[in-house]
């Protein structure tokens, strides 16, 4: 169980940033800017989309070929540095390892693959659970060269594999529940504890009705109960603590089979589009692929239908989608605290902005590499990682 604090800052603040404000006022790409050979980019040009009627669904388009240009330019400088974007800090470790956590990683020196443990006694510390992830991971390229459809079988195999090297079970942990989900019949866990004004009660109890709404209106019907039995459609269940606390439940364990069949039906709906580069359209909705992998992404860790690692097997889902249509992986590592509370709408404007705050440190690293190193004849191999920026280093530094 977790208890989390929320910072001092104001609901509104989360819906007029700067970069927020774009995704408002934002007008299509100049033609320059427009590339037509990235297929999620052409998704504009499909005859069936009224463009006039779908203003908002081509702004995300626009922007999410953007994105995709901005990946593309990142991994071809790398590629002429000769550096391995899979092992840089600012390139994997967002995908796996909370901001709060690698903030203090980063002053306390240690490397990022030695984060995350298994116990409390950190004076010899291993690689073991980031391995763990690592190898959990390299089941993406499979995924997406798979024709057949996701079933629960093969998301029970998804999760076992997070888990090949070890069970992680200690302190932090406990049996994550190989090749099964939550029983049926088991207690009601509470997921975690936060602390927040009632404003932000009521924002997160509105989100989880507005989602509610949004995934009717794609023909999802997903089912639910609080802790007292009481019948609770949502698929959070927000209870009052003392003082500013709020307990919050995933969906009850009794429904998490059936919820979660629910939601491999849209997340096979989505990848079928995908593999047909269709835009993705669903009970008459237009969803961008981005927006559609965080929506999977965000219903799966709130149905939590395993014991551990669900923020692992929602995010390699996540992942599936963007990569999908070639979109980078995500920032997933600003965005753990909020996935289970946020509405998907102001969740997709967070995840938009910080994936492309993410390119952009990427793209400052390399610059950086190239700049003080390569430009005076120093080779990669011959760089002391340890005098890069932290997240500049690889992973084992």
């Amino acid at each position: 169980m977790k208890k989390n604090k929320i910072n001092n800052v104001s609901i509104k603040k989360i819906f007029f940033s700067p970069f927020l404000a774009t995704l408002f006022f934002l007008s299509p790409l100049m033609a320059k800017d427009f590339d037509n050979s990235i297929p999620l980019c052409n998704l504009v040009n499909d005859n069936s989309l009224d463009k006039g009627s779908n203003s908002e669904y081509l702004t995300k388009i626009y922007n999410e070929c953007a994105l995709v240009r901005k990946k593309n330019s990142v991994l071809s400088k790398a590629n002429s540095l000769g550096i391995d974007l899979s092992k840089m800090t600012e390139w994997q470790a967002p995908r796996f390892i909370e901001t709060s956590w690698l903030k203090w990683a980063e002053k306390e020196k240690i490397p990022v693959a030695k984060i995350y443990q298994k116990t409390k006694n950190f004076k010899t510390r291993e690689n073991l659970i980031w391995n763990n992830w690592s190898e959990g991971i390299l089941q993406l390229e499979g995924l997406i060269q798979r024709r057949s459809p996701i079933t629960l079988y093969d998301l029970k195999n998804i999760h076992n594999r997070f888990y090949s090297l070890d069970l992680e079970i200690g302190d932090f942990a406990g049996d994550p529940g190989i090749n099964k989900l939550v029983p049926s019949d088991a207690k009601m866990p509470l997921w975690w504890t936060e602390v927040a004004s009632p404003d932000w009660m009521k924002y997160y109890q509105n989100s989880a009705e507005t989602n509610l709404k949004f995934l009717d209106n794609l023909g999802l019907k997903f089912k639910n109960q609080d802790p007292d039995d009481n019948e609770n459609e949502t698929l959070i269940s927000l209870i009052k603590g003392k003082n500013d606390n709020i307990n919050i439940y995933a969906t009850h364990p009794k429904f998490k089979e059936n919820n979660t069949k629910e939601l491999l039906r849209f997340i096979n709906q989505v990848l079928k589009f995908a593999k047909n580069k269709k835009p993705i359209q669903i009970n008459d909705t237009l969803l961008s692929p981005m927006q559609a992998a965080l929506i999977a992404q965000q219903v799966l860790v709130q149905i939590h239908p395993f014991q551990d690692g669900n923020g692992r097997v929602s995010r390699l889902i996540q992942e599936l989608i963007m990569t999908s249509y070639e979109l980078p992986y995500g920032n997933s590592g600003d965005l753990m605290k909020i996935d289970g509370l946020y509405d998907f709408n102001t969740y997709y404007k967070l995840a938009l902005e910080k994936t492309n705050e993410q390119l952009d440190h990427v793209n400052q690293c390399l610059d950086l590499i190239s700049n003080k190193y390569v430009s005076k004849g120093i080779a990669i191999s011959e760089i002391d990682p340890v005098s890069l920026p932290y997240r500049c280093r690889p992973v084992d530094y």
